[in-house]
């Protein structure tokens, strides 16, 4: 079973999105950027419960801006998306998400996606960890920062 309902229109928006965002870190971050896009989806909060198709999520404005950046500045996000980006697409809308197991160790190149657009909240930060708390969920996934 998806993890949100979905159209094939959607596949190609979410991976246009995916690519736009994450072009410079590969597939993983790719996947990360669709994580979120599927997160604000299916968010049961009140920064998203407006939110139910993908295409509601890529085209969301909060504080007169677009959520996604790419949609306002992006020439990558008007290209045609390509069949490994739909397959990452798929992928996501299907059964992939971010867990400790799939998140690389000791950094935090994709927590600015976590923070700004996805279905989390910070709950305390310090140099060496930062916890969130999946509201959807409804547990608590800490990741740690070596220095």
């Amino acid at each position: 079973m998806a993890r949100v309902a979905y159209r094939n229109a959607d596949i190609n928006l979410m991976a246009r999105m995916m690519r736009a965002e994450a072009d410079g870190e590969g597939k993983q971050g790719m996947l990360y950027v669709g994580n979120v896009i599927v997160n604000h989806a299916v968010a049961n909060c009140t920064d998203f419960n407006d939110l139910r198709t993908i295409e509601q999520v890529i085209f969301h404005v909060q504080g007169g801006n677009y959520s996604f950046e790419a949609v306002q500045k992006g020439n990558m996000f008007y290209q045609r998306a390509k069949e490994s980006e739909r397959r990452l697409a798929r992928k996501n809308l299907e059964y992939w998400r971010t867990t400790l197991q799939n998140m690389p160790f000791g950094t935090l190149t994709h927590m600015r996606h976590v923070l700004q657009h996805g279905t989390t909240s910070l709950l305390q930060g310090n140099l060496n960890s930062i916890v969130f708390m999946n509201l959807q969920l409804e547990r608590v996934i800490v990741f740690i920062v070596d220095d």
